[in-house]
């Protein structure tokens, strides 16, 4: 995949599995934003091809919802009317998915502030607010770059483990985009480690812990045998680069 002169992927093959919860890891500026963007259809390769469930990207994937860093929500509308937005861009009557919404925003500890404005949340709050908005249309994959990357360390902790919950409760095909390796490993059937720019697959980790997964299991071993697996990886490459 190239930018101009800049080739930001090269020679990249994945295959995500239909209701796996699969990561991406590596530096930042590696690629790993670009590779969601192409799996959403916002951008077209420049060599290769894209395809899911055997049928080539071609502009815009619609049956993906997609979560950012930053939450984007409107400031104008009410937490429930920016989860329910996506359902009106696509001309679908919100009253058939009204009880879908409801229900996620209180798996997500957001019952009660349905009438809220994006003002009157937390940072937290607000993300929440956009995975439920990504899951609203209930479609089969759901697309996640750095979600909770702005969030402090303990609301980050809490928040995986909520995402950990709903990917229980709604077994989507989910591919998410992180530099966090705990994030990766607590949440991940498996995980793409990726090389500094251009971005390659240096490896793909299968992720064998038990489900569901709760913070001390970052304690155990098999956890941290995994962690210093992909930390190796990542540093090798970073050290070859030149980089520090």
């Amino acid at each position: 995949m190239n930018f101009g002169s800049t080739l930001a992927l090269d020679h990249v093959d994945l295959a995500v599995r239909e209701h796996e919860f699969f990561t991406i890891v590596g530096p930042s500026g590696c690629g790993k934003s670009t590779l969601l963007l192409l799996a959403a259809g916002l951008l077209a390769p420049s060599a290769g091809a894209l395809l899911i469930e055997g049928r080539p990207v071609r502009g815009a994937y619609t049956s993906a919802g997609i979560a950012f860093q930053h939450h984007n929500l409107l400031e104008w509308r009410s937490v429930l009317g920016n989860v329910l937005l996506p359902l009106e861009i696509r001309r679908i009557e919100t009253e058939h998915y009204l009880a879908r919404a409801k229900r996620l925003l209180s798996l997500v500890g957001l019952d009660g502030f349905e009438d809220h404005y994006p003002y009157q949340l937390s940072g937290g709050m607000r993300q929440r607010a956009a995975i439920c908005r990504a899951l609203v249309c209930d479609l089969p994959l759901l697309l996640l770059d750095e979600p909770f990357g702005a969030l402090d360390a303990l609301s980050r902790e809490e928040h995986q483990l909520m995402l950990q919950d709903l990917w229980m409760r709604e077994r989507k095909t989910v591919l998410l985009i992180t530099h966090d390796v705990r994030e990766a490993i607590l949440l991940s059937d498996r995980i793409a480690v990726m090389s500094p720019r251009p971005g390659r697959i240096l490896d793909t980790v299968q992720i064998d812990l038990p489900r569901p997964r709760r913070q001390d299991i970052s304690e155990t071993p098999a956890f941290i045998d995994y962690s210093r697996r992909i930390r190796a990886m990542l540093f090798a490459r970073e050290t070859g680069s030149g980089r520090s």
